[in-house]
């Protein structure tokens, strides 16, 4: 089974490309909907966030803030890296039994889509990794209108995650998401045909 990793900045277009992957009748493991599971209902991990990112982080329901939480984790490197050391171990243990699943049942190719795929080590199990990446005004643009964030929180987002040219550099290919999602599509489609070989 070939495993292939997408990744890319906020903004870039990873969902577009997962979601056409899909479409296509691909297995995506999606590290943000792991995130989301791991959030609901474990006590123990919800404790340590509130320990160290504020009491008041979850909702009358037992809910997670998560908008809240990324506001104050994006606002230093620590608090970021602090966040990821919490997280990472549980996610990465999804990840690999989604993996094994996937291989149990005969999949051919699995792909997982992670913004911090390099950062947390799992692009090292990848036999690809694809990223994504758009002109830095245009994934603003996109940002500001899916989020609802300013620009100011984007670009505070945005600097603490790797530089596009160093996540370039590490690719074994990269889509380039500046034009209509058509185009996207047609290189997705070529990326695709060289899966088999």
């Amino acid at each position: 089974m070939k495993i292939i990793g997408i990744t890319g900045g906020i903004g870039a277009g990873k969902s577009t490309v997962t979601k056409y992957l899909q479409e296509k009748g691909f297995t995506v493991i999606d590290a943000d909907k792991i995130v989301h599971e791991i959030y609901t209902g474990n006590e123990n991990l919800l404790k340590t966030i509130r320990e160290n990112f504020g009491q008041d982080l979850l909702d009358d329901e037992g809910m997670l803030n998560r908008r809240e939480l990324a506001k104050r984790a994006f606002a230093t490197d620590e608090k970021k890296h602090l966040l990821e050391e919490i997280t990472h171990r549980e996610i990465l243990k999804r990840i690999g039994e989604k993996v094994e699943e996937a291989e149990r049942a005969g999949v051919k190719e699995v792909f997982i889509d992670a913004i911090l795929l390099f950062e947390s080590g799992l692009s090292n199990g990848c036999d690809e990794v694809w990223v994504v990446d758009a002109p830095m005004d245009e994934r603003i643009k996109r940002v500001a209108l899916r989020d609802g964030l300013s620009k100011g929180e984007i670009t505070l987002r945005m600097k603490r995650q790797m530089a596009p040219l160093e996540m370039r550099s590490r690719a074994t290919r990269v889509l380039d998401n500046k034009g209509e999602v058509k185009d996207l599509h047609v290189q997705i489609d070529g990326l695709i045909k060289t899966l088999g070989k």
